[in-house]
């Protein structure tokens, strides 16, 4: 498989190709690591190709990403969005339904803490199909459609900005999709990413923000102190009872990824002022920082211990001091599991209240294992 898209690659680069979609995904044992992985960065950062995969069908437990499009930095990876008119009409619906991802859509975040789900878009159509299977067309679903979907919908934006005449670069696509994506306050964020994908908003948003700071710059965000195997993280992903019960003290470095042929000049005149902000109580940052082309640190204090059991999500944003309407930067994904705690008695015992669900819903809980503990009844 590996050669065969290193070889597909070559082949896109020589056609001229400005987007690539990807509808395929799986396992993986390390996030944005790999020989494939690094030919699709260096084809993104060096030849300005835009990359966008399927965030993968492994959903609805945390940390269910799928490789390659959900784990590496330099690929949109999507995540698959049903809205109740899809509901009602493909799937011929009895009741009305709220908004929401396909349950099996994955979730984020990868191990190292990076979100994962780059952005949502429909995953479910009633499509031509092959004649082999006797019938013209079929109801098919999966991240395998959001993301061709998200595909096309930058195909239009890519092509309005060549008529209009203004530069752009695969951050600067992905910065414009991020800053305006939809909400949807019924899908969970490690589902939704940024939120659901709004084409037109987002040539609007790279017309007015052409030749801004940073407007055609990637910033890189990683938190040093903190690694998986041996690479620095990309975002925080606070999992354990032994550290979800202290605080949380690291720096995270912002650093601008140049282009390897561009002119150092830009480099050296180059200066970003960013304020930074988080909605979140329990997250402490600087409100300041002045980033220079070799990038600047600043601190993060997350104190999760008087939070309640459950998954907690909160979002660092950095953004343009003089210009915060751009929306952020970068960001600093952020994510707390809080386990419930029983005792290490031999007859431990967690009984949760009985409760009513309708389609749809998700209901997690996390449970702190018992030392010693080599089994679980379910009844």
């Amino acid at each position: 498989t590996g050669t065969g898209l290193v070889r597909a690659l070559i082949h896109a680069k020589e056609m001229g190709c400005d987007l690539i979609n990807l509808s395929y995904g799986e396992s993986y044992t390390y996030e944005n690591t790999g020989r494939v992985i690094e030919v699709i960065t260096e084809f993104v950062n060096r030849h300005g190709i835009t990359f966008v995969a399927s965030a993968g069908n492994n959903g609805p437990a945390l940390s269910t990403i799928g490789a390659p499009g959900g784990t590496a930095s330099a690929i949109i990876s999507v995540g698959a969005y049903v809205s109740p008119g899809m509901m009602e009409v493909e799937y011929s619906l009895r009741e009305r339904l709220d908004p929401t991802n396909y349950t099996w859509s994955s979730r984020g975040p990868c191990r190292d803490g990076y979100q994962g789900v780059t952005i949502c878009a429909p995953g479910g159509a009633i499509a031509p199909v092959p004649t082999w299977t006797l019938a013209g067309k079929q109801l098919m679903n999966g991240t395998s459609m959001s993301s061709p979907n998200c595909c096309g919908g930058l195909a239009l934006v890519v092509s309005a900005l060549r008529q209009s005449g203004l530069a752009f670069t695969p951050h600067s696509l992905r910065r414009a999709i991020e800053n305006t994506a939809a909400p949807v306050s019924f899908i969970e964020p490690q589902a939704l990413g940024a939120g659901l994908l709004q084409i037109g908003a987002a040539f609007d948003y790279h017309r007015r923000n052409d030749g801004c700071p940073a407007a055609l710059l990637r910033l890189g965000v990683s938190l040093p102190q903190r690694q998986v195997q041996g690479k620095a993280c990309r975002g925080l992903y606070v999992r354990e009872p032994r550290e979800s019960d202290k605080i949380v003290q690291t720096l995270v470095m912002v650093t601008p990824e140049w282009h390897p042929e561009g002119d150092n000049r830009e480099q050296v005149g180059f200066e970003l002022q960013v304020e930074i902000r988080c909605g979140a109580s329990w997250v402490h940052v600087p409100q300041y920082m002045v980033i220079n082309a070799q990038g600047k640190s600043f601190d993060l204090k997350v104190d999760a211990t008087r939070l309640p059991e459950g998954d907690h999500h909160a979002v660092v944003e950095g953004l343009d001091a003089n210009n915060p309407g751009r929306g952020p930067l970068f960001t600093v994904p952020i994510t707390v599991v809080r386990p419930l705690k029983i005792g290490a008695e031999s007859d431990a015992r967690l009984r949760l209240d009985a409760r009513t669900y309708r389609p749809g819903s998700i209901d997690r809980h996390f449970m702190a294992v018992p030392e010693g503990a080599t089994l679980a009844e379910l009844s």
